[in-house]
């Protein structure tokens, strides 16, 4: 038995480009799926987070007609991920709305993660597009020849534990809104809880009316923002550089002169920091400075006016200059100026 496994081609995403939508790709996948039992898209084939169900199904006719002309007779298993992980919740949706066509009461059972896969219409339209071939939803795993296959989004709240800080503050806050207890998942709805609440808020922004040029605007925002983070971490660099190379001196001073093999270690870590540092430094802080030296020059220029404007007293009439006159004793007075 083969199986091929593939994952994250993310059809239908503004924040990429849908390769296996083009023909030139889809003929270097055609080789590896010849000769295979079982076909594993195994989690995001669909993008509905960054981009709306209608453009990312369009996106995936190539794919499915080329999987429908070589896997005859054969087997697909569907494995949602995180980002088309609204087939999954949908299907809890579908369960509950049975419920009520059926006049049942809606209970808090819910049924676990992993039976009854996919909504209905999901499954039909694989099916109408993979005919003779055997469809399977399957989540949040799948078995094939003893091997374990999932997409692997369980492991992003340990992930983000370990990571920034303001990636632990993130999921700290989630979990909190998600799970209402502590970061620490251990059973598949303790997952799936928090994921649902990330990937629905998502799916939501996505599908509505220019859902996606609003992501696309946020996005350049926080592009922005973490530009200029980046720029204000700049003097605090060069400091801990500084620090470093001080520290490194006073041991040497300390302990005799350095080796010559530390020398050119020291060499090589400061050239690779100064090409890492330095194309950063001249291009954002040109450009950061040009904005700043323009909006000090503006500020100096309207504090300067103000100021002329304050110490000039208003006046109701214009400034008029008398001519000289003489008066009854046949003096001449001199020519005065009224002024404000």
């Amino acid at each position: 038995m083969r199986a091929l496994v593939i994952s994250d081609t993310h059809l239908g995403a503004w924040t990429g480009r849908d390769l296996l939508a083009e023909e030139p790709f889809l003929e270097r996948l055609a080789p590896a799926l010849e000769g295979i039992d079982e076909l594993i898209i195994l989690g995001d084939l669909y993008d509905f987070l960054f981009g709306s169900v209608a453009e990312a199904v369009a996106a995936s006719e190539g794919l499915l007609r080329l999987v429908a002309e070589l896997l005859a007779g054969r087997r697909v298993v569907f494995v949602p991920g995180n980002h088309d992980h609204h087939i999954v919740h949908r299907a809890a949706e579908d369960r509950l709305e049975a419920r009520l066509a059926a006049g049942l009461v809606p209970d808090d059972e819910r049924a676990p993660v992993g039976e009854d896969v996919g909504p209905a219409s999901f499954r039909s339209f694989l099916e109408a597009r993979l005919p003779g071939i055997e469809v399977e939803i399957a989540y949040p795993t799948h078995t094939f020849a003893g091997v374990l296959c999932t997409h692997g989004h369980y492991l992003d709240p340990h992930a983000r534990q370990t990571g920034s800080r303001g990636d632990r503050l993130l999921t700290r806050t989630l979990w909190s809104i998600a799970a209402g207890g502590p970061e620490d998942p251990r059973t598949v709805d303790d997952y799936e809880s928090i994921t649902t609440l990330l990937t629905e808020w998502l799916y939501i922004a996505a599908q509505m009316p220019h859902g996606t040029e609003a992501q696309r605007n946020v996005f350049q925002l926080a592009r922005r923002a973490g530009r200029l983070a980046a720029l204000g971490k700049l003097p605090l660099r060069a400091a801990r550089a500084l620090g470093a190379r001080l520290r490194a001196r006073a041991d040497g001073a300390g302990g005799g002169l350095p080796s010559e093999e530390h020398f050119e270690s020291a060499q090589r870590a400061e050239d690779e920091r100064r090409r890492r540092e330095e194309p950063a430094r001249r291009g954002e802080a040109g450009a950061w400075m040009s904005v700043m030296w323009r909006m000090a020059s503006t500020i100096a220029e309207t504090s300067l006016r103000l100021t002329r404007m304050r110490l000039t007293p208003t006046c109701p009439n214009r400034p008029r200059a008398s001519r000289p006159s003489a008066d009854r004793s046949g003096r001449t007075r001199a020519a005065t100026t009224t002024r404000c």
